[in-house]
């Protein structure tokens, strides 16, 4: 059977869409999907001119992970392998469903989806549309509190939680939008 890749997307890589790509993996496999379904981050900074973060793991801000780490090992989130990597046409066009974080991912930026990749906006779906709510996660950065982290976390921690049995009924809508726009 064919392994389908969902991409969660945020701005730096660094926070919101790694976690996420975790938690939702997580999920997977407790539900057994590993061997059908992947899922990947990628962020937007760095497209259409924009900076690149300046650190490509949320450890190398030192004060903002002194605060952070403590709440993702509480998840048990591990963010150990992770790089901040800069989402490209090649991996959008790959992906069976892309789940951005906030909807400024996806426009009213230079850098969005909207304006930079046009072509596959028919597979976008706001990540916490997993638990039917059109709302932003909002971002968290170097002077967040533990509250502000704490808060993004559970929120994503939850969507993973409660939105998991959609993962494969969007992918199979996407397949289905693909085969109509072949034809």
């Amino acid at each position: 059977m064919k392994v389908y890749t969902v991409s969660v997307i945020c701005l730096a890589n660094l926070v919101r869409s790694p976690i996420a790509a975790f938690c939702l993996n997580r999920e997977i496999k407790k539900h057994a999907m590993g061997n059908h379904v992947q899922v990947v981050s990628r962020g937007i900074y760095g497209l259409n001119g924009t900076q690149r973060p300046g650190y490509s793991h949320p450890k190398y801000y030192q004060e903002a992970w002194k605060v952070l780490r403590p709440i993702l090992e509480k998840y048990k989130i591990d963010l150990g392998g992770h790089h901040s990597r800069l989402v490209t046409g090649t991996h959008l066009a790959e992906a069976a469903l892309i789940l951005p974080v906030h909807s400024n991912v996806i426009g009213r930026r230079p850098n969005g989806l909207r304006r930079v990749f046009p072509q596959h906006l028919w597979k976008v779906r706001l990540l916490r549309e997993l638990v039917g709510k059109c709302q932003d996660i909002e971002d968290v950065g170097q002077m967040s509190t533990p509250s502000q982290f704490r808060n993004c976390i559970e929120i994503i921690d939850e969507t993973a939680r409660l939105g998991i049995g959609y993962i494969f009924e969007w992918i199979e809508l996407m397949e289905k939008k693909k085969t109509i726009t072949n034809h």
